[in-house]
């Protein structure tokens, strides 16, 4: 039996572990320079990919000049 990470609910939010597909996915982001900024924007693409509507409530302007998530701010 293999390991299944868990998707936790809190009152304020939505926890999504870090797993090989958000990984994969940190990996195509070069647009983004910092690692932990692309795993954000990573799991934000992967969830919008599974039909949740997303965006990232961030002042980062790398984040928000890439393009490639909706940002709030």
């Amino acid at each position: 039996m293999g390991y299944r990470p868990q998707i936790m609910q809190f009152k304020c939010g939505t926890a999504y572990p870090l797993d090989l597909i958000i990984i994969n996915q940190t990996l195509s982001l070069l647009s983004i320079h910092e690692m932990h900024d692309r795993q954000i924007v990573a799991t934000a693409m992967i969830l919008q990919n599974q039909g949740e509507t997303v965006a990232l409530l961030t002042c980062d302007g790398n984040i928000t000049d890439s393009g490639v998530i909706s940002v709030i701010w």
